[in-house]
Formats: C-alpha cells, sequence, structure tokens
C-alpha cells in the first residue's frame, strides 16, 4: 500500500466524519472513485482501487483521527493560564443524554482559544452531581487536574475558583427607602397638592428659652 493510498483513506474518512456518515459508506465511496476513473483517468484506476475503504478500516481511521486530536487538545491545555468552560446538554440518536464541554484557554502569550473537548454520556439521571462528577472526568482526561483544589492535600499552584452560592438578590428595601426620601419631581412646585401634602411646614413655635 503506497503512502498517497493511506492518506487518501484518512481524508475520506475525515469527511465522512465531519458529515456523520456511518463507516460502510466509505465503500460506496471507493466504488464511485473507480467508476470516475475509468470514465476520466483508466490509466489510475488501480491507485483508486487500492485506497483501504472498508468499514473496519474507516473505523480504525476515525479511532486514530480521534487519538490525535485528544493529544493535540491535551498539549494545548497544558499551555493555558486560566480558562473557563462550558457546558450544554444534548441527546443523541438513542435519546441519552450527552453533555457537551467548551473550553476557552488564554496563554502566557495571551493567544485565545476556543475548543471543543468531548461528550460525555449522562446515563440514567441527569441530576447537578451526575453533571459534576461528568466534568470531573473530563478534567481528568484533558489533564486539567492540577486547576482542581484538592481539599484532602496541599493545595495546588493553580485552582479553580467555585461559586457555591449565587448572590442573594437585592431587596425592595433600598428602592422603598428611597421613594420614600426622594425628593417631589421637577414638575411639583410648592403650588402642587402633593408638594404641600409631604412637605407641609409647621408653624412656628416660641423662641427657645422664653414663656408662653
Amino acid at each position: 500500500m503506497s503512502v498517497k493510498a493511506t492518506r487518501a483513506s484518512f481524508r475520506i474518512t475525515e469527511e465522512l466524519m465531519k458529515h456523520g456518515k456511518p463507516f460502510s459508506d466509505g465503500e460506496i465511496v471507493k466504488k464511485c472513485l473507480i467508476i470516475a476513473a475509468e470514465e476520466s483517468t483508466p490509466d489510475h484506476k488501480s491507485f483508486f482501487a487500492a485506497i483501504p475503504l472498508t468499514r473496519n478500516t474507516v473505523a480504525d481511521r476515525a479511532d486514530n483521527i480521534g487519538d490525535e486530536l485528544e493529544a493535540n487538545l491535551k498539549n494545548l491545555c497544558k499551555r493555558f493560564v486560566a480558562f473557563s468552560i462550558a457546558l450544554d446538554e444534548s441527546t443523541d440518536i438513542v435519546d441519552t443524554a450527552q453533555l457537551a464541554v467548551f473550553i476557552r484557554g488564554v496563554t502566557v502569550e495571551l493567544e485565545v482559544y476556543e475548543e471543543f473537548l468531548c461528550t460525555v454520556p449522562l446515563l440514567g439521571t441527569t441530576t447537578g452531581e451526575d453533571i459534576f462528577m461528568a466534568v470531573k472526568s473530563v478534567f481528568l482526561r484533558f489533564d486539567l487536574s492540577s486547576y482542581v483544589y484538592d481539599r484532602t492535600g496541599t493545595p495546588p499552584s493553580k485552582t479553580v475558583k467555585v461559586l457555591e452560592h449565587p448572590p442573594k438578590q437585592r431587596t425592595d428595601r433600598v428602592s422603598q427607602a428611597t421613594r420614600r426620601t426622594r425628593p417631589p419631581e421637577p414638575h411639583t412646585g410648592p403650588g402642587h397638592p402633593e408638594f404641600r401634602a409631604t412637605y407641609q411646614t409647621r408653624p412656628p413655635g416660641p423662641a427657645s428659652g422664653t414663656r408662653p
């Protein structure tokens, strides 16, 4: 098998993966290539016929591509000095919940990257604990555990700040007090009823130190 045929096999497998096609479609693609070669360049028919595109071969190619992408993501994550993650939930073809994990990180050179890490199946329930355990497995899988604070041991140099309790919402007491002490609107003058009711002054009393 030539190097060109192997590269063609990988590139065709990548296109099948991008479009979500089954691995068995590789054999159909190969037949189409042979037909095109017979009509256009019969001399190159043997080259297209030598491209390995069987179901098992395409599956192996897909695994190799996935491993290479994951290795590149791990190396990229090691360069991050700070990062954030985003989560999304979807379902697959058999109605199994899938947790999609995205990452956005910045390197020491201030280079910002946004990548899709992986999907984690949530079998059974989808509680907060299940999501937490799924995210924890992703951290361990992509060597992000150095960012996690280990409460049972010495905390590492890189820690993750988790907002355990969201800030409480402001009550309406402040706004009510503001409304009570707020001066009247500009259109309300001394002759306005609201002005007289709010700012009615008392009659002057006796001066201090004098008897009635």
